[in-house]
């Protein structure tokens, strides 16, 4: 259950010492009984919906076995991927493109009295987005796609997971459209005084490189966030050209496959190992200046 990937040559004692130390490591962060019965669930039960029960959260947090929410969920709680320092207290975060909730989730344990709106157009996410966020007050869930203007969007399946949706412009409102919003409107909706996190979804990032459209709405927003004394956390870089643009923005915190894949627990062991990384977020970041 914990071997190396296949074709894989890695095998001294020293290395499978620093695996046997991030499994510990594991184990710590969502306590022995939460690791194990999530170990259960996943591998023995073979449940469909696993609930799992993580530090700092009320409810348990459900996820979809075998799909790109398991690998999702190991990236941002076991590898704290958002777990970006912060010096402000924090207030208030925009959580574009939420998925299932799992971004929202941890902003939660991490800061449980700030007040968090979590966007996410694809039907099925949301309605396990809903089912996660219920029970936390401070949070509001919108069924709508972020945007550059109030328009109607399409949800455009990838074919690479529930976390890879897009969205497209729609020029007629049908039953496949949703509505769109954008920051403008969800500030003055919620009569915002300022922001905190805002959360870029790979959505948009994905597409900048060839739509001057969606080159100008994340520039809008980074900017925007920079003028409201924001940090930004965009998520879903592919690219080296997505990186440069990024960084070009000034954009702090980026994750997504161009650092890695999701990997499964056996594969982000000998990720980890093979790089020697301890903290991916830290190593992620310093990688980021390194290329750029």
């Amino acid at each position: 259950m914990f071997g190396w990937p296949a074709g894989s040559s890695f095998s001294p004692v020293n290395e499978k010492m620093r695996v046997f130390k991030l499994f510990i490591k594991y184990i710590i962060r969502l306590g022995p009984l939460n690791f194990f019965d999530y170990l259960y669930q996943r591998f023995i039960k073979k449940k469909k919906l696993l609930q799992i029960k993580v530090p700092g959260l009320g409810d348990t947090v459900a996820v979809r076995n075998h799909t790109s929410d398991i690998p999702l969920f190991a990236n941002i709680f076991m590898l704290r991927e958002y777990n970006v320092p912060l010096a402000e207290p924090v207030k208030t975060i925009i959580d574009c493109g939420a998925n299932i909730g799992l971004a929202s989730l941890y902003f939660i344990s991490e800061f449980p009295n700030a007040k968090i709106i979590a966007i996410e157009p694809e039907g099925n996410n949301y309605h396990l987005l809903k089912r996660n966020l219920k029970s936390y007050k401070n949070v509001t869930c919108i069924n709508k796609g972020v945007w550059s203007t109030s328009t109607n969007l399409e949800v455009i399946n990838t074919n690479h997971g529930n976390h890879a949706f897009m969205v497209k412009e729609s020029a007629i409102s049908s039953e496949r459209s949703i509505k769109a919003i954008s920051i403008g409107d969800i500030i003055n909706e919620f009569q915002l005084s300022e922001i905190d996190i805002l959360k870029i979804d790979r959505t948009f990032i994905n597409s900048m490189r060839e739509n001057k459209k969606d080159l100008n709405l994340v520039t809008g927003i980074v900017a925007l966030a920079h003028n409201l004394g924001l940090k930004v956390v965009a998520e879903g870089v592919e690219h080296i050209e997505e990186l440069k643009l990024l960084r070009i923005m000034s954009v702090e915190y980026i994750q997504g496959y161009y650092f890695s894949r999701p990997l499964s627990f056996e594969a982000a062991c000998y990720f980890l190992t093979e790089n020697q990384i301890s903290a991916l977020t830290e190593n992620q970041i310093s990688m980021t200046k390194a290329v750029c």
